[in-house]
């Protein structure tokens, strides 16, 4: 499929075929009316072909039952070849493992590498399960808010994570690329992250790296781990196919820990880990690690093009909207402070119809900006944003 039969396809999905899915993006409800979808991680273009064919394959021939040894092998495989080829970092495959999802190994590292009663370091704005895990294994979350270069930049206050290491806390919880500024880092921001870490000799960071495969053109991933030996020894990296190629239903994360010494550490987790992938999943991820990289591009470009066409549309009108373009992912963040509304993602609900997701659930200092999905055929984003615009 070329590039532009991919965007013809993609363009002629109505909204009311959107609506009529009743994926979980798209049946948000405000006092018992659908809301159309701009808010939780899915995207509205399928998976690629290839993924499709090889699911429909294995259901044909039955292939429902417990997951098989050279499936997980053969995904963590893919997997680490993917990880080499697009980024440039070699990892031995005996540095992975495989999960049911990529908060499941968060849950795990808390749990498995870090200290009873110990804080967890967490930068915001942040992808919202971030602030409430820790919660959940008795620990206390240290939000970081994020301060704002002159251009526009969100950039990790390395001052306050050095002092939250100093009072204690062990992991820092990592999004890259960032959900949801849409940033990827730079090879020196995260340098003078590893810096702060050469401080506190407990000190580790779990790495979420499930949009890495959503680069936009133009930009580069650079994954935690392969900054320094010293990042390689602290840090727990997770992953996934379920945001690139759109499969975040069938389960099936991927994790690695370079450090020979972390991982072994990090083997009660791995075992506990392994027990949730779904067959299904781990042939989907495989697919689309091994075959899928076509249509992955064009889904890549896609985004792109409309983040180009909301950034000229909030360009064309008078709104007061501030709209950072993204370098990765599909996820969009808007700052709504101008118009000082209470709750800017409830006013778009009510008068615009669109669910995106609060800014409040992203962090306390959030509360006046929302994020929006780019995920969508364009002529139906645009038809959102006009109501998100209009809505203030």
């Amino acid at each position: 499929m070329s590039y532009s039969e991919f965007a013809k396809r993609m363009d002629s999905l109505s909204i009311e075929v959107l609506r009529r899915r009743a994926t979980k993006k798209w049946a948000m409800r405000l006092d018992g009316q659908l809301l159309d979808g701009a808010w939780i991680a899915e995207a509205d273009f399928g998976t690629a072909p290839e993924v499709e064919a090889a699911l429909s394959k294995a259901i044909a021939n039955n292939f429902l039952g417990y997951m098989p040894s050279w499936l997980v092998e053969r995904t963590l495989h893919e997997c680490c070849r993917f990880q080499g080829e697009e980024f440039g970092f070699e990892i031995a495959e005996e540095c992975f493992g495989i999960a049911p999802n990529v908060l499941s190994v968060l849950h795990q590292t808390i749990e498995v590498l870090t200290d009873p009663g110990t804080p967890v370091i967490v930068p915001t704005p942040a992808y919202m399960p971030f602030l409430s895990i820790p919660g959940l294994h008795n620990r206390e979350v240290i939000e970081i808010p994020s301060p704002v270069s002159p251009q526009g930049r969100y950039q990790l206050d390395l001052g306050a994570i050095a002092e939250a290491f100093a009072r204690g806390a062990q992991l820092l919880v990592l999004c890259n690329p960032w959900n949801p500024t849409g940033q990827t880092f730079t090879s020196s921001e995260l340098a003078a992250l590893a810096e702060v870490l050469s401080h506190s000799k407990k000190a580790l960071v779990f790495s979420d790296e499930i949009h890495s495969p959503l680069i936009l053109p133009g930009n580069r991933h650079v994954p935690f781990a392969s900054v320094s030996a010293l990042t390689a020894s602290r840090t727990v990296t997770a992953t996934a196919a379920s945001k690139g190629w759109n499969i975040p239903g069938l389960n099936c994360a991927q994790w690695y820990v370079v450090d020979p010494l972390l991982r072994e550490r990090f083997a009660p987790a791995a075992e506990k880990l392994s027990e949730g992938a779904t067959p299904l999943g781990a042939l989907a991820a495989t697919v689309a690690y091994s075959n899928g990289r076509p249509w992955l591009n064009d889904l890549v470009a896609y985004v792109a093009k409309n983040a180009s066409h909301l950034q000229r549309l909030l360009a064309n009108s008078d709104t007061k909207l501030h709209f950072s373009t993204p370098q990765a992912t599909y996820l969009s963040w808007f700052d709504a402070s101008a118009y000082q509304v209470e709750d800017p993602a409830a006013q778009i609900a009510a008068r615009g119809r669109v669910a995106v997701n609060a800014g409040s659930t992203l962090g306390k200092d959030y509360s006046q900006f929302f994020r929006f999905n780019l995920a969508s055929p364009t002529n139906v984003l645009e038809d959102m944003a006009k109501r998100v615009i209009a809505s203030f």
